[in-house]
């Protein structure tokens, strides 16, 4: 989904939003069953924010220069 035309009206997030969506991914490192909800991906080179539902996801620059979301992060 491209942060420049998509339904949920994409934005990079601010630091403190940046920050908080990058804490809810679980290091490869410390993969385990922690009895909760993790999150096993790679740390995203963006965080983006969805205007219209607030939920965070991952975002990436693909080769044409746009940032693109890479997958849901949570709310």
């Amino acid at each position: 989904m491209n942060i420049k035309n998509n339904p949920i009206k994409l934005r990079i997030a601010t630091p403190a939003e940046a920050e908080f969506g990058r804490s809810m991914i679980t290091p490869h490192e410390e993969r385990h069953n922690c009895g909760g909800y993790s999150f096993y991906m790679e740390q995203p080179q963006y965080v983006l924010v969805s205007t219209i539902n607030l939920n965070l996801y991952g975002g990436f620059e693909n080769n044409n220069g746009e940032i693109e979301s890479s997958g849901w992060l949570g709310r």
